[in-house]
Order: C-alpha cells, then structure tokens, then sequence
C-alpha cells in the first residue's frame, strides 16, 4: 500500500517544525525471489521461485538446525522464468527456504503448525 512520512525536527530549547508529508507506494511482491504460500502452514505448502533473467538458482530446504532437507539447482540451460513445488512436512517445526538467483539471495521462514 501507500505508506506517508514526515519529519520532525526538534531543536535545544524544545521548539520544533514538521517537514512535509512525502507518500511512498510499498509493493510487497516487487523484487522478490521467493514466496512461500501458505505459511503458516498445516503442513502442505508450496514455493516459488522467480528468476525472469534464466540465471543460475538453487533452492534448498532446511530444518532449523540447520540440516537439508531436500536441495534443487538450476544451470543457466535448465532455468525456468517461474519454478513452483510443493512440500508437505508432518512435523511440527520451523522450516527455512534458502534460494540464490544470480547474485540475489532470499531466506524465509516456513511454520509448521499442528493439523487439526
């Protein structure tokens, strides 16, 4: 959405001045690489991965110690515009879904809650 700023300065003797308001428009989803949907997650959920440039990417799935969990590269030849899995994880836990494109990273977390 759009988020509004000012400032205020405040000087020794406690007098003070607002700058103007300046708007700025957030778009959450711009530059991401990754989303994780839903999360918190019952167990099944999915990712995706968006690498418009075909660059080389790796996606990797890890508990929270640390330990993989299931890994996937992509060389320049194999790299898809939009790449999607789905995971379904029984245990109750915090996961973490790392990925590269190119030079970028992204870390998330994934919560597994109980299944009712």
């Amino acid at each position: 959405g759009i988020n509004y700023y000012r400032l205020k300065q405040m000087d020794f003797d406690g007098q003070y001045e607002y700058s103007e308001v300046v708007s700025v428009a957030m778009d959450d989803a711009k530059g991401k690489l990754l989303k994780i949907f839903p999360n918190p997650s019952s167990g099944l959920f999915s990712v995706s991965l968006s690498n418009p440039n075909k660059e080389r990417a790796f996606v990797k799935l890890l508990d929270s110690t640390g330990s993989l969990i299931w890994e996937h590269r992509f060389n320049n030849q194999e790299a898809e515009l939009y790449w999607e899995k789905e995971f379904d994880l029984p245990q109750h836990e915090v996961y973490f879904v790392v990925t590269q494109v190119g030079n970028k990273s992204e870390t998330q977390k994934v919560v597994i809650v109980d299944r009712k």
